[in-house]
């Protein structure tokens, strides 16, 4: 039989912010929007990007620390929150992608972030 996927409440359920001032407190669940990206080099941290990394604004979520992601409903598992964006303002994430055909199909959709306390990287 298929193993079954973890899910989320709806997403009424989770924290949206309306500034960027606040900044994400481990273990809250938040909703994002998620967009694909595909380019190739370095994050804002120096590393070469790869599947498992995300961009994200670091007034909102810490460069450095990992967030449990979920796209839709569905979780996509734990995400370095390694690199940032210009258009990359708040509660808004891109995902890496190594095919960019890929990236494109992706589009934008909703989900939820939950960044993982310190302890349990």
């Amino acid at each position: 039989p298929p193993k079954r996927v973890p899910t989320l409440p709806r997403l009424r359920d989770a924290r949206l912010f309306r500034s960027v001032e606040e900044r994400a407190r481990a273990g809250e669940r938040i909703a994002v929007t998620i967009t694909a990206y595909c380019l190739q080099g370095r994050t804002r941290r120096g590393n070469p990007v790869r599947e498992g990394i995300v961009a994200a604004d670091p007034r909102l979520f810490p460069l450095g620390r990992t967030l449990d992601l979920w796209i839709g409903r569905r979780a996509a598992g734990p995400h370095l929150i390694d690199d940032t964006g210009s258009a990359i303002k708040g509660a808004k994430l891109d995902l890496w992608m190594a095919d960019c055909s890929a990236a494109r199909r992706f589009g934008r959709r909703r989900g939820y972030a939950q960044l993982v306390p310190r302890d349990r990287r």
